[in-house]
């Protein structure tokens, strides 16, 4: 379990500085977190937000689903699915079809890196070879071949 220090004034709850210093979460995070109703805090006599210790197991399941690259409205879908605070999560419906869609768009994401590195290293061969590369306006990226010519 992480441990937070907190102060002696909240009744054993933590003030937002706390839970951010705790968990590595930006304050404007937390914030936006407690906005978007995956955590919540109650208000001091002073106007403080102040969280209870669980929160923290909370905001680690949060970031690292936000890590695996999930934007965060899959996040508010996800952390049901949540068992406890060792970040475990069980193998609900809706996290196999989130994780399923995350997979896909990284699997594009890397098809179109891929691309791109291939053009890449053949300008960066043709540039060794004394060459100049001389690129045709194309509408599709897959067609983006260009030409070498000597230079």
């Amino acid at each position: 379990m992480t441990q937070v220090a907190r102060s002696s004034t909240n009744e054993g709850l933590l003030l937002i500085g706390e839970l951010a210093a705790g968990t590595g979460a930006s304050r404007r995070s937390l914030r936006h977190y407690e906005q978007r109703g995956l955590i919540r805090s109650q208000r001091g006599a002073n106007g403080y937000r102040r969280y209870a210790p669980e929160t923290v197991h909370a905001v680690q399941r949060i970031r690292s689903l936000l890590r695996l690259g999930l934007p965060l409205t899959a996040v508010e879908v996800l952390l049901p699915c949540a068992l406890d605070e060792r970040l475990a999560f069980e193998p609900c419906p809706e996290l196999r079809a989130m994780l399923l869609d995350q997979l896909e768009r990284i699997d594009a994401a890397a098809e179109h890196l891929a691309h791109n590195r291939a053009i890449v290293t053949a300008v960066l061969e043709q540039a060794n070879a004394g060459k100049v590369w001389v690129s045709r306006p194309t509408s599709s990226p897959a067609s983006d071949r260009g030409t070498c010519i000597p230079a």
